[in-house]
């Protein structure tokens, strides 16, 4: 059981609390954004914060930027692995938790803090970023 937030002075997320599913070592965390399209899972390019080594309450430096369309349920799915050290792929990684929610369910939470999204001016063709 972890917990996933937000933080408002620049970092995407901290995550408390992650098992400790090797004896012998404590995790290497990294979170990975995902979001739905036709019903099918999907990573945002390569939206991935950086691998915080030996930690199990980790506060992550990335920020993440999708394309915030109005009228659309955006589902989004934020996956905790637990990356060796021997590669980056997540092929032999270790799924640790995640959360599901969507990005209007990000955007009031951030607004009830009393924060700005940052650049929510229109870019490619009227399309508005949404970074949190």
């Amino acid at each position: 059981m972890f917990l996933l937030k937000a933080h408002h002075w620049g970092s995407l997320a901290s995550v408390a609390s992650i098992s400790d599913r090797d004896a012998l070592s404590k995790p290497d965390p990294c979170v990975i954004l995902k979001m739905q399209s036709h019903g099918q899972w999907f990573e945002v390019g390569v939206d991935r914060t950086e691998v915080i080594r030996t930690c199990i309450n980790p506060v992550f430096s990335k920020l993440f930027t999708v394309d915030f369309y109005f009228e659309e349920v955006q589902r989004l799915r934020f996956e905790v692995h637990d990356i060796s050290n021997n590669h980056n792929g997540l092929k032999e990684a270790d799924f640790l938790g995640g959360m599901e929610c969507t990005l209007g369910q990000v955007k009031q939470q951030i607004v009830k803090m009393g924060i700005a999204l940052s650049n929510p001016v229109p870019v490619n063709r009227g399309v508005p970023k949404a970074t949190f």
